[in-house]
C-alpha cells in the first residue's frame, strides 16, 4: 500500500488499494483523552474506528531556539474498534476473519501512519514515530 497524504481534507488515501482513511466529522461531545474518530472506506466496506495520540515532550528548534514542547509520537488505534462495525451490522467473527481482518489491521497501520506524520513530513521532527494497536482505551493520554 501507498497511502497518499491530503492536506485539505486530512484524509490518507491508497488509490491502488482503493481505500481512504479519514477523520470522522462526527459531532462528539468529547475532548482528545476520549480518542478521534476516524473512518475506514475500502472495498471490505465502511466502518469508524478510536485512534489516540501519544504526546511525549521532546527537545527541538523552533525559530532557531532550543525548546521543550509537547509533541505526538505515536498513534494508539483501539483494536476492537475495528471489530465493532461487523457487530454492528449483525455479522460474526468468522466474517471479519474472512474479509482479512489481519490486511485491514495493516492497511489501517500504514493509513494512520501517513495521516500522523502529514505523509511523512514530519519524521524529521520525531523520527521514531509509531502506530499500534491497543486493546483498551489508554490511561494518562
Amino acid at each position: 500500500m501507498t497511502f497518499q497524504f491530503d492536506r485539505n481534507v486530512y484524509a490518507a488515501t491508497d488509490p491502488v488499494g482503493g481505500v481512504t482513511i479519514r477523520m470522522s466529522n462526527k459531532f462528539r461531545d468529547t475532548g482528545p483523552s476520549d480518542g478521534f474518530l476516524f473512518i475506514y472506506e475500502g472495498p471490505e466496506g465502511k466502518f469508524e474506528f478510536l485512534v489516540w495520540e501519544k504526546r511525549e515532550s521532546r527537545k527541538t528548534l523552533i525559530k532557531g531556539l532550543p525548546t521543550e514542547r509537547m509533541m505526538v509520537v505515536g498513534g494508539l488505534i483501539l483494536e476492537p474498534s475495528l471489530f465493532s462495525w461487523a457487530q454492528r451490522l449483525g455479522l460474526g467473527i468468522n466474517i471479519v476473519e474472512a474479509k482479512g481482518i489481519d490486511k485491514i489491521k495493516k492497511t489501517v497501520l500504514e493509513g494512520i501512519f501517513c495521516l500522523f506524520t502529514s505523509g511523512g513530513d514530519l519524521l524529521p521532527f520525531v523520527p521514531d514515530f509509531y502506530v499500534q494497536f491497543i486493546q483498551h482505551k489508554p490511561d494518562g493520554v
